[in-house]
């Protein structure tokens, strides 16, 4: 018999750097154009439990689609260096044809 935890809190994934460097590429791959912090979180959320690469996997079962805020600082640091090497910008203001929050952040490939 398997017993499984519910848990609400953030989801910490269990990727190394290099494996969230990979999870970020595909998402942004499969992006075109405009996207979101918020969205690339949510898409390396979903990538974890799908792969039971969460803390507890797979035994904990986490009802919540945000990510930790450890690995959200992760996912930060690797959109900087995507700025810094000119592969994305900010993208400032809002677009409202995206539905893309006022407490999101926007970027855009170049």
């Amino acid at each position: 018999m398997h017993m499984y935890t519910s848990d609400p809190n953030p989801v910490p994934v269990t990727y190394d750097d290099q494996e969230l460097l990979g999870i970020v590429d595909k998402c942004l791959s499969e992006t075109d154009g405009e996207f979101s912090y918020k969205g690339v979180c949510r898409y390396v959320v979903n990538e974890a439990k799908r792969n039971d690469k969460v803390e507890g996997a797979p035994h904990t079962k986490y009802s919540s689609s945000d990510i930790s805020i450890a690995d959200g600082i992760r996912i930060s640091k690797i959109l900087w260096e995507k700025i810094w090497n000119r592969e994305i910008f900010v993208a400032f203001g809002d677009n409202p044809y995206r539905g893309i929050g006022k407490d999101d952040t926007r970027f855009y490939k170049l």
